[in-house]
């Protein structure tokens, strides 16, 4: 009879110890769960810097000044009486 009590409990504690390990909201998910999280605070982390540099071009691109530069580099434009001189590495 003992044997049986034995056994029984036994069988508890392994099913009690299989839904803390392996069920839903056990420990196993909850690391995975975490590890999710990061990655995703990595990728905002990452999308807030590429934000924050958008935001400084727009800021420059506002001003005349930014603005010309930014048509001179990107697009080779220059003034009437310039003369554009392109210097190869």
């Amino acid at each position: 009879m003992r044997t049986w009590v034995w056994v029984v409990l036994l069988g508890v504690f392994g099913l009690l110890q299989y839904k803390l390990w392996m069920g839903q909201g056990g420990l196993l998910e909850q690391s995975e769960l975490r590890r999710q999280i990061q990655a995703q605070a990595e990728v905002i982390d990452e999308l807030r810097r590429l934000n924050t540099e958008l935001r400084e071009e727009v800021a420059a691109l506002s001003t005349d000044a930014g603005l010309e530069e930014a048509a001179r580099l990107r697009l080779g434009a220059k003034k009437a009486n310039e003369t554009y001189i392109r210097v190869a590495p």
